[in-house]
């Protein structure tokens, strides 16, 4: 096969000058005959004849999504993948991500519907949205500027595609149109019913966790009566967020949020803060600081998690998990406290 590469001119084989064994093979400057002597084809080519195909099957492609085909070609031809895991032999994976692309930047997010019809009706399989939403946020957000602290299903969310929503679970002295709710240990709140939450006496301070199982030990062990847990059910849905919203629209006590030390942690906290900014609201951290991380966190590679102002109640986090002195904590790690009132 070397022999014939050499006759061919794809390689030149350097060969020792007293036994005339080959040292070297050296591929000349232009592969193609190389590639044509082993049956396969430029990667320029195969990008090239993916392109031309996706074009074929996508006649009526925005402008913007057009041009993010010959990003996406011009990175084959280069063996780049610039939308994760997608190759040239994925044309029927590809198409089915530009689709749905398309369909969501047609949309203005305020009518929901949820994941599944959503693909069924924009890629013809229930299950193709879910299962490729990396791909479709990596389009998006080579189509137009995202912020990059959203991960995939969160940029779907603002689009209106989500998986349908959990309850909210509720701890604590709420009300249904104006009727109390049963709070012991604690009462799950339908999506329908977020924007019609009250309170049945001023509570001294709303509470929101990020996980279940210290949800339940608070609602259980570390209540006061008057003060109100939430679940945000790790990254807060809509319902929880609307919920949130509500409940400390009509309260007049400090909101505060507790969760895990990390980049998951921190975005949620983030997100909360964001949302209750929207109704002149301002939230606290409760047992996340960087001072409990060093007492009782893991070490972590410094990570960036986002863009932070020295305003916002996850700033130090943020630089912490930045520092070379960056650890994780889990919420389990902690007793549980009340939250305190400064």
């Amino acid at each position: 096969m070397l022999g014939e590469a050499e006759t061919s001119g794809a390689v030149e084989l350097q060969r020792d000058k007293l036994d005339g064994r080959i040292d070297r093979v050296v591929l000349r400057e232009d592969p193609a005959q190389l590639y044509a002597l082993l049956g396969r084809s430029l990667p320029a080519a195969t990008a090239a004849a993916a392109g031309h195909s996706l074009i074929q099957r996508l006649p009526a492609l925005r402008p913007d999504l057009a041009t993010v085909v010959d990003q996406l070609v011009d990175g084959w031809g280069k063996k780049r993948n610039l939308v994760r895991d997608l190759a040239p032999a994925d044309i029927e994976t590809a198409i089915g991500v530009f689709r749905a692309a398309a369909a969501l930047l047609e949309r203005d997010g305020k009518d929901d519907t949820d994941m599944r019809t959503f693909s069924r009706r924009t890629t013809g399989d229930s299950k193709f949205v879910e299962g490729n939403l990396g791909r479709i946020a990596d389009v998006l957000r080579l189509a137009q500027p995202l912020p990059d602290y959203l991960d995939a299903s969160e940029i779907l969310a603002q689009r209106g595609i989500r998986k349908w929503a959990h309850v909210c679970l509720i701890a604590g002295p709420a009300t249904y149109r104006g009727v109390r709710l049963p709070s012991e240990p604690y009462i799950g709140v339908a999506p329908e019913m977020a924007a019609h939450l009250g309170v049945a006496a001023q509570p001294t301070w709303i509470l929101t966790e990020e996980n279940l199982a210290s949800f339940n030990r608070q609602a259980r062990e570390a209540s006061d009566g008057p003060g109100i847990v939430i679940y945000t059910g790790g990254f807060p849905s809509d319902t929880t967020l609307a919920a949130v919203l509500t409940l400390a629209g009509v309260a007049t006590c400090p909101v505060f949020h507790w969760g895990d030390i990390d980049a998951g942690g921190v975005k949620i906290a983030y997100c909360i803060e964001r949302k209750l900014a929207e109704i002149m609201r301002s939230l606290a951290l409760h047992l996340m600081s960087p001072e409990l991380a060093l007492l009782h966190g893991r070490p972590v590679a410094p990570t960036r998690v986002l863009k932070a102002s020295e305003g916002s109640c996850v700033h130090a986090l943020v630089e912490f998990l930045a520092s070379d002195k960056a650890r994780t904590l889990e919420q389990e790690e902690l007793s549980l406290t009340i939250p305190e009132i400064s």
